[in-house]
This record gives C-alpha cells, structure tokens and sequence, in this order.
C-alpha cells in the first residue's frame, strides 16, 4: 500500500486467492490467481514482437544496453471502474490493485501496445522492446550515447522507471529475451546448454549420434531428435570443424501426440522446427539430419500413410465494435496455404466469433478434401471447450459445440491445439480485415 499499487476495497465485485512464487536470488514475488476472471475477459488481439526477429536485429551492434523496467505492469494505472474485478483476499483483509497487477490475461498486450506507442520513432532504429524488456543498439560504438540520452528522455517523459539491477548499459554483448547476443549475432546462452557441455563425450564410434555423420558444411543443419513424450531439435552450423548451436526448439507432446509412431514425430519436430524458425528457413539454404528413413517416407504417399494426409487449420476470430470476422488458413499436406478472411452479417461476441471461425474452417477443410485434420487456435477457452476440459453453460456455447462434434464425425481424426498468439499471426491477421 505504501507504494501505491494497491488500495483497501469493501465491496468487490471478483475474489481472487493469493499465490507466492518464489523468484531468483531467494526473494518472493506475491501472485494472484486470476484464472476464474481471465476465464470471463475477452482476448485483447494486440500482436507481440516475434522474438527471433528481436534477436537477430542485434546482428552488427558495436555497443548494447540492455533495459528492464523496474515492477513494469505496475507502471501503469487501472481505471477507476475495474479495480473492484481485481481484488484479492488476505489474512488482513480484502484489497484491489490500483495499479495494472501481473496474472491478468491482457496485461502483456497492454504493456506492449504502451511502449510500442511511446518508442515508435526508435523501434528498428536504434531500440527493441519486448514487453517490459528494452535493448538500444548502436552500428557505431560513438553514437550510442545519443541514443542513450534519446531513449531517456522518452522514459522520463512517460515518466517509466528501470530496475538498474538488470541493466546492463554500453556492453558488446549480453543475455535479451534469454539469447546472448553480440557484435557477430547469436551465440548459445551457457546457462541453458549446460547439460549438454557436461555431458560425458562418446567413447566409440557406436556412442555417437548417427545424425552427426553427414552435417552439410557450411549450411544451417536442424538435427531432429524424437522422444516418448517430447520432439526437440537443434539449429547448428559448422565452421572449421565445430559445430556452433544456433537455436534449440522443443514441444512437449500432448494427448493423441503422445501416441503417434516414432516416423510421425519425427515429423513433427520438423514442422514445429520450421514454424518456429521460419526467418531462418526463408533465408538459407537447409539440411535436416536425422537417423530416421524420413525423406523415403515422405517422398512415397502409399508408405506414409496418415503422414502424408495430416492437413492443418489454423483459426481465429475478430470482435470489435466495427464489426466481427474469421481469418482461416488451411495448409495442405504439400503445404500450400488457403487463405480465407470471413466477414461475419451479424454482431457477435469474442468468444462467437472464435466459435464461427473454427465451424467454418472445419467445414471448408472437410469440402477441400481433408480426412486428417489438426486444428490450432489461440483462445485457451475454445480448445477447452472442445476437448472437453472445460463445461460450457451458456446455450450458444453449448450449439457450437454441437456443430463441432458433427463436423469431428465427419474426419478419420481430428485433433485442436492451443498455440500462442505469435504463431497464430496469419490467421489473426486475417481476421482483422474484416473489421
């Protein structure tokens, strides 16, 4: 309270529980579980900054400072009207934060829009921002204290506060957004690759990965590496005889990904890999290695069966006050994308319009010609929903429900994926058009 984040409140209109988390360096951060209440807010669409793309723009910097704002979110103040949705209870009584609290499901969109707009003549210039996290760059070591001072005055006239125990200012190289960057680009952070430094190197030939025989010099190789409940792979590139890590990509495996054959996650590992390092895949020239028959299954439709069939679908619905709409993108198992941007006749809610836009696509993705379909969609309650984790109780809810379950009898399978909102941007774009 003696800082101003939160008040005293008599009459509030949510009750959330308070969770203590403990933070590095042995401190405690307090959390409030605001799950029930993000469960009841519509979805803010604002776009976050894809963090490769962050990442790689530091390439070429002769001098970096790294920012962070200091208790961030609570840098920004909540309408008067909202902070009895954000009260929590304690031993001594009941309180409501006056200030933006972390755990609320737009909280990040929020802060992002925020510097977004106060640094919009830096961004790509001379700063990067992600969230609370800020980096200015500077190409020659000699203007880095103008930006410095440009950054600043931004700050101080938004009136935004830094935690100076991590920042690092006029520094060539350093951790942002968990990659250590350099003058040179990327280089693995010590910190998450230690487990593979430390382990015991092979001492016969047979005790060497198969996959490390025939990387292609020169190039960016991604190795691929399958696991009962998890795919990972590895980005290297090798130079003068060292393989030198560039990115390392991994996804737990959930529900019927869990069962798939050991050929079909392998699979999978390859096309989670070039989702998520697409800017890479785009510019170079790539070699995928692995110690599965995976080109020979997939370059004969009769062997692969399932594999060669799996078509994708990727959802999302817009509602704002100018109109709602769907953006669906159905990749084929050739990977030509079909894009479609709807413009709903009539007025519906958030959570409608994700409903309209996953009926829709299913429909379309069946007519097109697709019996194996793997749906994505950003909005945790749909995919809940329509797994079945979550009950639905309002009467529209349940219609659409219904519509889903028609349209899942009509594919040999069919499976929905909750992914984060940056890997959803083609769709989400699309949606937005037709506001």
């Amino acid at each position: 309270m003696a800082a101003g984040h939160i008040e005293e409140i008599q009459f509030p209109e949510w009750l959330s529980n308070v969770v203590l988390v403990p933070k590095p360096g042995g401190k405690w951060r307090m959390c409030i579980d605001f799950r029930d209440l993000n469960k009841a807010c519509p979805k803010d669409f604002y776009p976050l900054p894809r963090i490769d793309q962050l990442v790689d723009s530091t390439s070429g910097c002769e001098l970096l400072s790294m920012m962070d704002a200091s208790q961030g979110y609570h840098q920004i103040m909540l309408d008067p009207e909202d902070r009895k949705k954000v009260s929590f209870i304690t031993s001594e009584g009941t309180f409501c934060y006056v200030a933006m609290p972390f755990g609320l499901k737009n909280a990040g969109a929020t802060y992002q829009r925020l510097v977004d707009k106060i640094f919009r003549p830096q961004i790509g210039r001379n700063v990067e921002v992600y969230v609370d996290d800020m980096l200015v760059k500077s190409k020659k070591a000699e203007d880095h204290t103008k930006d410095l001072e440009e950054t600043f005055s931004v700050l101080r006239k938004y009136k935004l506060k830094l935690n100076p125990a991590k920042c690092a200012f006029g520094v060539q190289g350093g951790r942002f957004l968990g990659f250590m960057v350099t003058q040179r680009g990327i280089e693995a952070n010590p910190l998450k690759i230690k487990a593979i430094i430390d382990m015991k190197a092979p001492t016969c030939i047979n005790e060497a990965p198969p996959a490390s025989k025939a990387l292609a010099r020169g190039y960016p190789v991604p190795i691929l590496v399958s696991h009962p409940q998890v795919v990972s792979s590895v980005l290297v590139r090798e130079e003068g005889g060292k393989q030198l890590p560039i990115y390392y990509v991994s996804k737990v495996l959930n529900g019927a990904e869990g069962r798939y054959t050991p050929i079909e996650k392998v699979a999978l590992a390859l096309v989670v890999t070039a989702r998520r390092l697409r800017p890479y895949f785009l510019s170079h020239p790539i070699g995928v290695r692995t110690n599965t028959p995976l080109k020979q299954t997939l370059g004969k439709p009769d062997t692969s069966g399932r594999l060669e069939q799996i078509w994708l679908l990727h959802v999302d619905g817009s509602s704002t006050t100018q109109g709602s709409g769907a953006g669906i993108v159905i990749t084929t198992p050739q990977g030509e994308d079909l894009e479609f941007a709807i413009k709903f006749g009539f007025k519906a809610s958030n959570n409608e319009a994700e409903y309209e836009a996953l009926v829709i696509g299913m429909r379309m993705a069946h007519e097109t010609g697709a019996r194996r379909l793997l749906a994505y969609s950003d909005s945790q309650l749909i995919v809940k929903q329509v797994e079945g984790a979550y009950e639905a109780k309002e009467e529209n809810m349940i219609q659409y429900l219904q519509q889903i379950t028609d349209l899942k009898a009509k594919f040999h399978h069919f499976q929905i994926i909750q992914i984060p909102r940056e890997e959803n941007a083609k769709a989400d774009s699309l949606s937005k058009l037709c506001e």
